[in-house]
Parts: C-alpha cells; structure tokens; sequence
C-alpha cells in the first residue's frame, strides 16, 4: 500500500500545467548541484550560508566575516531548497 498520492481524479480545468511545481523542484535540484562545481570549503560555506541556523535567527550570533550569508530572516526561505544529501532531494522531490 503506498501513501504517497500520485494522482487523483479531479480534471485539471483550471492549471493544466504545474509551471510552479516544476520550478520549485528545477530550483531545489539547481541548488543542489551547484555547489558540487565549487571546491569543498567553498561548496560547505555556501551551502551553510543559506541554511538556516536558529542562533543567528533568533539570538542575533554572528558568523565569521569571511563567510558569505545572506540576511538571517531570509535563511527562512533559502532553507526549504537546500537538501542535505541526494537521500534528502530524491525523498522530497516526489512528495511536491
């Protein structure tokens, strides 16, 4: 029994076409693979740059200055397309 739905039987009047759906999985893919054409501590600081880590959200830490970050309250969004590991992509991908 599979509990994941992969279709339904409602008609598609209305959107024909999931343009938002393949682009937020296009996005999440794109920053997945980018930082793999990077050298490894470069890859490691862009990638915790746009996670979200609750210290600087929440309690005002900061980050080393050599480190690129984009603004704490942002990380709220560019966390939900960065993934881990390709376990973490392929899981959430089809749930979208």
């Amino acid at each position: 029994m599979m509990f994941t739905p992969l279709h339904d039987r409602n008609p598609l009047r209305i959107i024909p076409f999931q343009h938002v759906t393949l682009s937020v999985i296009a996005l999440c893919c794109s920053l997945f693979l980018a930082p793999r054409l990077f050298p490894v501590a470069e890859a490691e600081s862009l990638i915790d740059g746009l996670g979200l880590v609750p210290a600087m959200l929440f309690c005002g830490s900061q980050i080393p200055a050599a480190q690129p970050r984009v603004p704490a309250e942002l990380t709220l969004l560019t966390a939900a397309f960065v993934h881990g590991s390709w376990l973490h992509l392929i899981g959430n991908m089809p749930l979208l």
